[in-house]
């Protein structure tokens, strides 16, 4: 069976009548200018390092050193490391740490390798890098759809390149 191809097509330049929309609503004229960017979190007054296939938390700031912990996502596991940032220079000074969890995993090892890490870069009392991880183990928790790894295309669109961390 075939359709009519006889009659004229329909013209675009009609108009068309909806009788669901009142006259006060004009669906278009609800629509934002532009789309707003994706809200980047933050930690301790300080907005989340978001990187390609991690993050970046802000722990403390020492002699105008601020320093962070950062976790990677590569493959089946995650990557941790401490940061230094003075003047607006990221300086790593730990290798980094591997593990199947994320910092959102209580691991003794590791958590014994970053508190040892950091105090021998800045004197720091153990209970206070504790209560830190602590402290982060909830906000990752509670905060990990926010949280990268994010693609590319997202992270072109939310952070101006000269904020890039690492790639």
């Amino acid at each position: 069976m075939e359709g009519n191809v006889q009659d004229a097509p329909p013209s675009n330049t009609l108009v068309v009548e909806n009788k669901y929309l009142s006259e006060k609503l004009k669906p278009i004229e609800n629509l934002p200018e532009k789309l707003e960017k994706p809200e980047i979190p933050y930690f301790k007054q300080k907005p989340v390092l978001l990187m390609v296939d991690g993050f970046g938390l802000f722990f403390k700031e020492i002699k105008e050193t601020e320093y962070w912990i950062c976790e990677q996502r590569k493959a089946s596991s995650y990557l941790v490391q401490w940061i230094e940032i003075k003047d607006s220079k990221p300086q790593y000074f730990q290798r980094k740490l591997s593990n199947r969890n994320g910092l959102d995993v209580k691991n003794e090892k590791r958590d014994s390798s970053l508190i040892q890490t950091i105090q021998n870069r800045v004197e720091l009392e153990k209970q206070e890098i504790l209560d830190f991880l602590n402290e982060i183990r909830v906000f990752i928790s509670e905060n990990r759809m926010h949280l990268p790894p994010l693609d590319d295309d997202f992270i072109e669109r939310t952070i101006d390149p000269s904020e890039k961390l690492m790639k």
